[in-house]
């Protein structure tokens, strides 16, 4: 079979294991982390191998968790997505505290941070509890942390991070609840003991349940965690977080997951310019199912669908499609009003999601009204790149460096897509304009080492990749590489080695 048709089938069986699926134009950078996982597992690696060993009924719960360790890499900072972290603050906590007082109830509170990896989120749930409640000792809080990835849950154990996490973080909170010590700094106890974590399979492991705390929950954070996972599977986790909150309980995912298919059974709820999710009455519960689900007549339990569930429409693959919301056409006529920040929120929002060519049409039409936006003109070009127009790609990016030769980053977009056409020359020149224009863009200096390899110039490709790994000796092994797709330095030191 082809690599295609091999991955093809890793993929299948990877989303059946693990819940995760991988666009098409990810499946090169898939297997390289294929080769380290079975490195680490002290096999060696070929496609046939790899899919025979995958394909076995019964996978050592060891193995697959070595797997999945090398597969699911998350780059995330402290205090991200703060319009989240003020809607706990100003209307979750302040509703619990009221309710309370009313009721004369206990002072408690339950929160789950899933897909938590190095720790950096549920730790700045704790030290924003503490910031905001004054007698906090009195409460009987709850901050529980997961994630399938143990290597990162051994590092959220440790609390020791470097500067790249904090590169949101007030100064006066990263005095007040962290010791510095040389290149790293670590959480202190206070905050450390308020945090539990544990590893949980959101696709395949059961909740609610009373073991561990997962139950009557008050918030559930998943944030960029489920863009990974196929339809059916979100759908799934979702009904269970439903499940697992209380009554009038928060469901908070990241502003480029919102899909009301995926998150119809909870209620929308707008905070500061943020769309939000709140645990719905019983009558949308059952809109919900009854739309996605059949329902046992036996148990009144939802079973798995019957109906199709939208397919996400993968990168660069065009064999599937994802139903929308609603169409491009009505959005544009509802935000007669320009504004930048929101329509370039808006655009971002359809790429992250995979909508390529919706993403396009909405960019197009944008720059009717500001075609000079540097913004939307970049993206415009990065959506005709994954959607496989590599010469409108090529020619937007064209016009956009003519306008603005300024951009290191539109010389290393440029640069890719050269490489992807294999015009290795041309690609190494607008490289080399990328790093000139910003030395410490790494992701062209990781790129540049490749082209370079491949104009058989393979001693300034070695120097190329020892200037990058030097470039990252103050990152941590666990630590994502800014600009790298979630590449952690710990892989990118792993890959020096493997491809030398």
């Amino acid at each position: 079979m082809s690599f295609e048709e091999n991955m093809d089938i890793i993929n299948q069986r990877l989303n059946a294991l693990v819940g995760l699926n991988f666009a098409e134009s990810q499946w090169k950078n898939l297997e390289t982390n294929l080769k380290l996982a079975f490195k680490t597992l002290n096999f060696k690696y070929s496609q046939e191998s790899f899919l025979q060993w995958i394909m076995q009924s019964e996978i050592p719960a060891k193995e697959l968790e070595i797997l999945a360790n090398h597969l699911t890499i998350g780059e995330t900072y402290f205090f991200r997505e703060k319009i989240a972290l003020n809607l706990l603050q100003e209307k979750i906590i302040s509703a619990i505290k009221d309710a309370q007082k009313e009721n004369g109830g206990s002072k408690s509170l339950k929160i789950w941070s899933a897909g938590c990896s190095s720790g950096e989120e549920p730790y700045s749930i704790a030290m924003l509890l503490k910031e905001i409640i004054p007698d906090i000792g009195d409460w009987d809080i709850k901050i529980l942390a997961t994630d399938i990835n143990t290597i990162a849950l051994e590092k959220a154990r440790e609390g020791k991070y470097t500067a790249w996490s904090f590169r949101d973080t007030p100064e006066n909170i990263k005095r007040k609840y962290f010791i510095e010590n040389g290149k790293t700094f670590e959480l202190k106890p206070e905050i450390r003991k308020m945090v539990n974590f544990s590893r949980v399979n959101l696709a395949s492991d059961v909740f609610p349940t009373e073991a561990g705390g997962f139950s009557d929950l008050d918030v559930i954070f998943c944030r960029n965690v489920l863009m990974y996972f196929s339809p059916e599977v979100i759908i799934n986790i979702a009904g269970k977080f439903y499940q697992t909150l209380k009554k009038d309980a928060w469901f908070i995912t990241s502003q480029v997951e919102l899909n009301d298919q995926y998150f119809g059974i909870f209620q929308r709820i707008v905070f500061e310019g943020g769309i939000f999710y709140r645990k719905s009455s019983r009558e949308l519960q059952q809109d919900f199912y009854k739309n996605n689900f059949s329902v046992s007549e036996t148990n009144g339990k939802p079973n798995k669908a019957k109906k199709n569930i939208p397919q996400v429409k993968p990168l660069l693959q065009k064999k599937k499609t994802i139903k929308e919301p609603y169409a491009i056409d009505k959005k544009l006529e509802i935000n007669t009003e320009f504004n930048e920040k929101n329509v370039i929120s808006e655009a971002e929002t359809l790429f992250a999601r995979g909508s390529y060519q919706d993403c396009i049409i909405f960019c197009k039409r944008l720059l009717t009204k500001e075609n000079s936006n540097t913004e939307i003109t970049f993206l415009l070009s990065k959506a005709y790149a994954n959607a496989g127009k590599l010469d409108e790609a090529e020619k937007t990016l064209k016009s956009l460096i003519a306008a603005h030769s300024d951009n290191a980053e539109h010389y290393y977009f440029f640069a890719t897509i050269l490489m992807e056409q294999k015009q290795w020359d041309e690609a190494d020149k607008n490289l080399v304009k990328a790093l000139y224009l910003e030395p410490g863009l790494l992701a062209a200096r990781l790129s540049r080492s490749r082209v370079l390899t491949h104009l058989n110039k393979n001693e300034q490709s070695k120097r190329e990749m020892e200037n990058l790994l030097s470039d990252i000796d103050v990152y941590d092994d666990y630590e994502a590489i800014p600009g790298l797709d979630g590449l952690t330095a710990g892989r990118l030191r792993q890959m020096a080695q493997f491809f030398s």
